[in-house]
Order: structure tokens, then sequence, then C-alpha cells
């Protein structure tokens, strides 16, 4: 950890905190969480959302405080940027204003890749969750965390590891998690919120799976979506969080992936896998990045030439 982000911390009067655009659990719970460390240190916090709200995160503590709109320049004196380090993951409108507001910068994120952006960075990608780097931070800081800051931070953790069950769960991710349940955290309610039954899920599901293609003896699955797709079944496009882990999920299934066509142009390629198969590598050199396990990237081409290009990549990470 850098010792120089607790002194940003410490220091300034007022943050904005955010994170990647289309936000999922950890990047929820780290912006929430963090919010109400530096609440609770004295400081004026406001944390910033682009993109939809899932449902299953509406639970969370604060959620409704987020703001969609960017804050005056003038009345922010640090940025803190989280799950990612790279301001174009932020949105259209945050890229901007990150790139022109010139103001102090606080990165962490557990993805891997080189941050550009920041004074004080952190990226870590053998942490499973950021969540799980806030925590640690928070410990190693002395920085007390309210039961409504470690109700965030553990939804990410959660969220992140599956439930605990993915390979990045280590032993440092229980005691970090642990410190969360003793600060005020109820796994039982917080893991009861997130992945609470939705039909229309399970119908997305099922679509996707009946159209998934098997390749290299049933060792990669290859799953598309399109607009029509989840217009027909009434779905919204973080309905499809957690689907790519589904599929990975499938016995015999080494590596999975998920292509979504996105409104306006383009689709965005979601991988996992399992074991040594490292799918960090094919994302990166598509322009995307994360784990060796977990990552992604936007491709601007059709389903159909995103599908071909996946196909060969997956198939070359399994042969190495």
């Amino acid at each position: 950890m850098n010792p120089g982000i607790l002194d940003m911390l410490a220091n300034c009067r007022r943050a904005l905190v955010l994170a990647h655009e289309s936000p999922d659990g950890d990047a929820l719970g780290s912006v929430l969480g963090l919010v109400h460390m530096l609440k609770g240190m004295g400081k004026e916090a406001v944390g910033y959302r682009e993109g939809q709200l899932p449902d299953e995160y509406r639970f969370l503590p604060g959620v409704q405080d987020l703001i969609t709109g960017l804050p005056p320049k003038a009345g922010v004196d640090l940025v803190v940027l989280l799950d990612c380090h790279e301001p174009k993951r932020t949105g259209s409108d945050a890229e901007s204003y990150l790139s022109t507001a010139k103001l102090p910068a606080v990165v962490i994120d557990h993805h891997r890749g080189e941050a550009k952006y920041g004074d004080e960075v952190w990226v870590d990608p053998t942490y499973a969750a950021t969540c799980e780097m806030l925590a640690e931070l928070a410990a190693k800081g002395g920085i007390e965390l309210s039961p409504r800051a470690a109700t965030c931070l553990y939804a990410g953790i959660l969220t992140d590891t599956g439930s605990f069950a993915h390979a990045n769960t280590s032993a440092r991710v229980l005691k970090n998690a642990a410190r969360l349940v003793e600060a005020g955290a109820a796994p039982e309610k917080i893991h009861s919120e997130v992945f609470a039954t939705r039909p229309v899920r399970q119908f997305l599901f099922c679509r996707i799976l009946e159209k998934a293609q098997r390749l290299m003896d049933g060792r990669v699955i290859l799953a598309t979506v399109s607009l029509a797709d989840l217009a027909e079944l009434n779905a919204r496009p973080y309905d499809l969080e957690n689907v790519v882990e589904g599929l990975r999920n499938i016995p015999g299934v080494l590596a999975a992936a998920l292509i979504k066509e996105r409104d306006g142009g383009g689709v965005k390629l979601s991988m996992r896998s399992k074991g040594q198969v490292d799918v960090a590598g094919p994302a990166m050199e598509l322009g995307g990045g994360g784990h060796k396990n977990a990552s992604g990237c936007s491709l601007e081409m059709g389903i159909g030439q995103a599908a071909e290009l996946t196909a060969g990549l997956l198939s070359r990470a399994l042969e190495a």
C-alpha cells in the first residue's frame, strides 16, 4: 500500500469519489465504502456514478446519495478513482472532467495494467477486489469503519469472489472480510440482497445458453446477447451481471466469453477462465484488461466479427 494515499485522504477537505461506468458490486461498494470512511474522518465526500444502478445494490447504505452529475471543480480538492485506473473507463462525462480538472488524484484498483493517471497510485492485482484494498487501507491506516462502510465493502468483496468461491479467495481476503463483519457487516443479509433470484435473469441466462457455442471439445464456451434479446425479455444490460461466471461454472469449461451488443454500436466482451488459463493477455491485446481469470474489453465491431476474433484468442489461450 502506498502511504501517500493515507496522507492525501487525511489532508483533503472535499473529495469526489468515482469508479468505472456501468458500476458493478465492487465499484459501487468501494465508492460508497470510501465515502462513508471519509465522512467518518470529518471530510466532505461525494460519490458519483455513471450508468444504471442494478437492483441488487439498491440496499447499500448511501446509494441514494450518489450523484449522476459532476460537481463544480472549484468545490473539490481531491479525486479518488476506484476499481479502474484509466479515466476513459469512467464514461465520457467523467473522463472529460478528470482530464480538464487538473485536481490532485488518488487511484486504487485491483485490475492489471499500468496506471498513467493519479498522483498517488495503488494498483495491485493480487487483491480480490478494490473493496478488499479499502478494508486493508482502513486497518493499516487506523481508520474506523462504521457498519455502513463495512456493509458496502463486504458487498464488493462478496461479488468479486463469487461468494468466496472463486480462485481469488485467499486467506488475506477472508481476514479482511472478517474485519468487516467485526465492524458491523451482516453476511446473511448482504448475500440475500445481492443474490436474490430475479426471474428475468433466469430467462435471460437460458436464452444465452441456448445460443452458446461450445468449442475445443467443450473446454471453451462462447455466448452472445443482442439488444433484441434484451428487449424481447424486458431485460436491462445490468441483468447480464454474473452471466459469464455462470458459463464458466459449467462442468468441463475452462474459458468462457460473453459478447454483448452495445446501444450505440460495438460490443462489450467479458471473459472468464479457470486455473492456469490466462484471459487477461487476450483482453490487453484488444485494448482492455483485467485479471488472469477475469478480463474484458470494448470492441468497435459487430457481434459476428467479435465472436470469430474471440474464438481464436481463447483457443490460443488454452493451447498456451
